[in-house]
């Protein structure tokens, strides 16, 4: 993807927020498009992806992206859905990598791209996980539970990644896996 496209679907998906753009994966995209010459198509694809963005938020569906593990595509295979790996339900625990209840996920594709383990990404229908059982902590309320614990590297980590949480189980109906 080339930094235009990536840029310009970061702020969207962040709502506008520069502080959660993923500078190192943007200037991972400005080396890759100007390797190809690709600035020519960078405006044609950022109105695409702001056309694509603009239409999910007027039908009302929000989506979040995952990149999945080992354990969460033979969960998906089996319809079992996404599981947390353990019961704490501390978000700056979550954020600093210890088993919890929550399932991290990432506002846009490209924020969650550093934590790809080669098993495909998702993208998560916020409010259909909701109406299946899991409960959605949004971005700003991840940060505020990481400032309240004092974890400083927590907060950077968690606005790079743009993360959001599930706690609980996110239903597999609520999950579609991205074709690479």
């Amino acid at each position: 993807m080339d930094a235009a496209v990536e840029l310009g679907s970061q702020l969207l998906d962040s709502g506008g927020d520069i502080g959660c753009v993923n500078w190192g994966s943007l200037g991972g995209s400005a080396l890759t498009g100007a390797a190809q010459g690709a600035v020519g198509g960078a405006l044609g694809n950022l109105a695409k992806v702001a056309r694509a963005a603009r239409a999910a938020r007027a039908a009302g569906s929000r989506k979040v992206y995952r990149q999945l593990s080992v354990d969460d595509t033979e969960n998906l295979a089996s319809g079992r859905g996404i599981a947390p790996r353990g019961a704490s339900r501390s978000i700056s625990d979550h954020v600093a990598g210890k088993p919890t209840g929550h399932i991290s996920c990432s506002m846009s594709p490209g924020a969650c791209a550093r934590f790809s383990s080669g098993n495909g990404l998702a993208e998560i229908d916020v409010d259909t996980a909701i109406q299946g059982g899991a409960r959605f902590v949004d971005h700003n309320n991840v940060i505020g539970a990481v400032k309240r614990a004092g974890d400083l590297r927590g907060v950077r980590d968690a606005k790079r990644a743009q993360e959001v949480l599930f706690r609980g189980t996110i239903p597999s109906e609520a999950v579609r896996i991205i074709p690479e």
